[in-house]
């Protein structure tokens, strides 16, 4: 087994010359075997060894006595040991989340205390074939894409996991002819747990009445599938990337011509990697969001769907859109004076000359404006007179017949008085209330922009 293990560490860069390696030891059979591996293999790779027992707070006397066998184990071996106690119940309690989620956070938080304090280059963690297949047959159940078909990687950051091509039966035979002890966790013997009742009653009946290698199988598809992943995640990457228009905290662009053709495996996966990158995270996205969010990039421009996380996906013309929700409000100024418009970084001014330095003014009539001027966010319904016999058209078909994508709509400033809106700005003025030739009382609004 040790040879397996070995070609396990050359074939995946596991460990190089000199490396410092905390081995997470529960004393169990698999993490006993593994610092006995270790061990051996230790002036193979120049290697110092740390073990680290994670003491969850749970089954009492038996988990103390798991601790002092560890303790016993370690000091026969030579083998700095150092003890991290949670208490898993409260742990989860607090989380509101499974003991078993809770058990796992807290070992990993050991992991990575420790490697910090100790200056660790690797931690080796004990997963094994059974583990891998297992979590295969369990993802696939509950609904998983090739990525969890994948399995357990052999490594991922610092850990590393030297006996994942070791089936059980063959480290508890190494186990025998070590003539190593090990501790047996009495909740491994129950079926409270999804991935008990999987070892207990599904992979026996798999290897004694299907096939008596389906753990291995399983395994080795899972393998073969992750270098898949692999490359097909690297071609998604690219695609991605030819796709890209835009890139920022709150908004990804991508080119909807340039997407729509890609096969929809590979469009699946860029979705993903742009909601992954805005978003930071991707527990709570399913196979539904996503294709709906192909349903949309797929369809007329206008149409959007709100996802976790406070993401909208949004079809806008040439362009598929994943962005942070706005969450903008309504605003509303009394124009007086030059008056800044914080929400749209410009100032609006009125007064009966133009201003040289305003970047846009338009000119109307005084004597067909009633009250005071205001400037306010564009509301649904609010209608723009269009020629001079005065009919109307709601601005936001006007800004759809301009094809002005729909964030920029919503960034319409609309200013008007009591008796109408005179300008949807920066897109049209009204036809009835501008100023013309014969025009005695002329009134400009003057806008000038707070950023160039």
């Amino acid at each position: 087994m040790i040879k397996k293990v070995q070609k396990t560490i050359e074939k995946n860069n596991m460990l190089k010359n000199g490396d410092k390696v905390i081995v997470a030891l529960s004393g169990g059979a698999d993490s006993v075997a593994l610092l006995f591996v270790l061990c051996h293999l230790k002036k193979e790779y120049n290697l110092t060894l740390y073990a680290l027992h994670v003491h969850h707070g749970i089954r009492g006397e038996e988990a103390d006595e798991d601790c002092s066998f560890c303790m016993d184990l370690c000091s026969k071996m030579g083998v700095e040991l150092f003890i991290k106690q949670y208490d898993v119940p409260e742990m989860a309690d607090e989380m509101g989340i499974s003991e078993e989620e809770a058990g796992r956070n807290a070992r990993y938080d050991a992991f990575e205390e420790m490697t910090f304090l100790l200056g660790a280059d690797k931690v080796a963690v004990a997963h094994n074939m059974n583990d891998d297949a297992e979590t295969v047959i369990m993802r696939l159940s509950r609904g998983t894409g090739m990525k969890g078909l994948c399995g357990i990687a052999p490594t991922r950051d610092n850990i590393i996991r030297p006996l994942i091509n070791c089936s059980r039966a063959e480290i508890e035979k190494y186990l025998e002819g070590e003539n190593a002890a090990y501790r047996t966790d009495s909740t491994n013997l129950e079926d409270d747990y999804t991935r008990n009742r999987i070892r207990h009653n599904v992979l026996p009946v798999l290897e004694n009445e299907v096939n008596s290698c389906a753990v291995a199988n399983i395994a080795y598809a899972s393998q073969m599938l992750a270098e898949e992943e692999d490359f097909i995640e690297g071609y998604a990457f690219e695609s991605y990337e030819r796709c890209l228009v835009f890139q920022s905290e709150d908004k990804i662009e991508l080119d909807a011509k340039k997407l729509t053709p890609l096969h929809s495996a590979v469009k699946k996966r860029v979705i993903r990697i742009a909601f992954e990158k805005i978003s930071g995270k991707m527990k709570d996205v399913g196979r539904n969001h996503i294709e709906s969010v192909l349903d949309i990039f797929a369809g007329e421009t206008g149409r959007s769907i709100m996802l976790p996380y406070g993401i909208v996906a949004e079809k806008s013309y040439n362009k598929a859109m994943l962005k942070k929700a706005s969450g903008e409000k309504e605003f509303l100024y009394v124009v007086e004076g030059e008056t800044y418009i914080e929400e749209c970084g410009i100032f609006v001014s009125v007064s009966a000359e133009k201003d040289l330095t305003a970047d846009e003014s338009k000119c109307f009539d005084g004597e067909k404006i009633q009250g005071q001027i205001f400037a306010r966010s564009r509301k649904d319904g609010d209608r723009l007179c269009i020629n001079k016999d005065g009919r109307s058209k709601k601005i936001k078909d006007i800004l759809i017949d301009m094809k002005i994508p729909r964030e920029e709509r919503e960034k319409t400033v609309v200013i008007g008085s009591e008796n109408g809106i005179l300008w949807a700005y920066p897109y049209r003025h009204c036809s009835v209330s501008t100023a013309d030739k014969d025009c005695v009382n002329k009134l400009f609004i003057n806008i000038r922009r707070a950023y160039k």
